[in-house]
Protein backbone atom coordinates (compact mmCIF):
# COMPACT_ATOMS: atom_id res chain seq x y z
CA UNK A 1 0.00 0.00 0.00
CA UNK A 2 1.53 3.22 -0.94
CA UNK A 3 2.51 6.41 1.61
CA UNK A 4 -0.22 8.41 0.52
CA UNK A 5 -2.80 5.97 1.56
CA UNK A 6 -1.19 6.67 5.21
CA UNK A 7 -1.26 10.30 4.72
CA UNK A 8 -5.06 10.73 4.09
CA UNK A 9 -5.54 8.53 6.94
CA UNK A 10 -3.73 11.22 9.23
CA UNK A 11 -4.95 13.65 7.38
CA UNK A 12 -8.47 12.65 8.46
CA UNK A 13 -7.40 12.29 11.71
CA UNK A 14 -6.04 15.66 12.54
CA UNK A 15 -9.53 16.87 10.61
CA UNK A 16 -11.66 14.72 13.20
CA UNK A 17 -9.74 15.18 16.14
CA UNK A 18 -9.23 11.30 16.34
CA UNK A 19 -6.60 10.34 18.53
CA UNK A 20 -6.20 6.98 16.83
CA UNK A 21 -6.10 5.29 13.33
CA UNK A 22 -5.72 2.27 11.83
CA UNK A 23 -5.27 1.06 8.12
CA UNK A 24 -5.84 -2.52 6.70
CA UNK A 25 -4.81 -3.79 3.70
CA UNK A 26 -4.37 -7.32 2.25
CA UNK A 27 -1.10 -6.79 1.39
CA UNK A 28 1.68 -5.23 2.58
CA UNK A 29 2.92 -1.58 3.38
CA UNK A 30 6.21 -0.02 1.30
CA UNK A 31 8.89 1.48 3.71
CA UNK A 32 7.37 4.97 2.52
CA UNK A 33 4.16 4.22 4.13
CA UNK A 34 5.87 2.37 7.40
CA UNK A 35 8.15 5.21 8.08
CA UNK A 36 5.32 7.85 8.01
CA UNK A 37 3.30 6.01 10.27
CA UNK A 38 6.45 5.58 12.44
CA UNK A 39 6.28 7.79 15.78
CA UNK A 40 1.97 8.53 14.93
CA UNK A 41 -0.91 6.61 16.91
CA UNK A 42 -1.42 4.61 13.63
CA UNK A 43 -1.82 0.82 13.66
CA UNK A 44 -0.38 -0.66 10.14
CA UNK A 45 -2.10 -4.24 9.48
CA UNK A 46 -0.74 -6.29 6.48
CA UNK A 47 -1.76 -9.12 5.06
CA UNK A 48 0.57 -11.38 7.16
CA UNK A 49 -1.17 -9.65 10.52
CA UNK A 50 -4.58 -10.20 9.13
CA UNK A 51 -4.40 -13.69 8.27
CA UNK A 52 -3.06 -14.19 11.46
CA UNK A 53 -5.70 -12.23 13.35
CA UNK A 54 -8.54 -14.05 11.62
CA UNK A 55 -6.95 -17.30 12.60
CA UNK A 56 -6.32 -16.69 16.02
CA UNK A 57 -10.21 -15.58 16.01
CA UNK A 58 -11.49 -19.06 14.52
CA UNK A 59 -11.96 -18.45 10.96
CA UNK A 60 -10.55 -20.37 7.96
CA UNK A 61 -8.89 -17.54 5.47
CA UNK A 62 -6.72 -17.25 2.77
CA UNK A 63 -5.51 -14.37 0.72
CA UNK A 64 -5.04 -15.29 -2.96
CA UNK A 65 -3.61 -12.54 -4.73
CA UNK A 66 -4.82 -13.80 -8.30
CA UNK A 67 -8.34 -12.62 -7.00
CA UNK A 68 -7.41 -9.04 -6.95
Amino acid sequence: MPAAAVRELYGAMQSERAGRGILVTTSHYGKGAQEFARGKEITLIDGAVLLHLMQNHGHKVRIDPSET
